[in-house]
Order: structure tokens, then sequence, then C-alpha cells
């Protein structure tokens, strides 16, 4: 990935991510320029998200984790409904 003109590792960005069980896979759906990929990387976020939410149904210290799922749902619906606006 190309950042400010520097090639950046996905594992450096990973361990920048302050969630990056789901996070490394929602930031590529926001960042997909490609309306043919990106529905596939809003489902591979939205799986990514289910899968940790399920992970944490025990945990009761996970709130701002849950909180910050919760709003990349909401972008990732956002991005499904413009896609959807795109296609018709």
């Amino acid at each position: 990935m190309k950042t400010n003109g520097t090639v950046v590792s996905e594992t450096e960005i990973e361990k920048k991510l302050k969630f990056p069980m789901w996070q490394s896979a929602y930031q590529e759906a926001l960042f997909e320029l490609n309306a043919v990929i990106l529905l596939e990387k809003v489902t591979r976020a939205e799986h990514a998200i289910d899968s940790r939410l399920q992970q944490l149904e025990e945990s009761n210290d996970s709130r701002p984790e849950i909180e910050a799922m919760m709003d990349a749902r909401s972008s990732l619906r956002f991005l499904k409904s413009l896609h959807a606006g795109r296609v018709r």
C-alpha cells in the first residue's frame, strides 16, 4: 500500500490499527475504488466484524471495540447503498 508517496507494508498498517482483527478488512473496503471489487471487500469486512462480535459475546471489557464495529457496519451499509445506486 502506498501512503504519502511511501510504500507501507500491510503488516506495518495492521500494527497501527487499534482492532486489527477486523479493521484491516474494513479499511480495504473503505478505500476500494474499483466498483467491481467493492462489494467483495465489503462482504469480507462484514464477515470479519461478525466473526469478531461472536468472539466478544462473553467479554465485558470490549465495549469500545463493539461500538467501533457498529460504526463500521453503518459505513459498510452506506458503501453498499452507494454501490447499488451506481449499478442501476
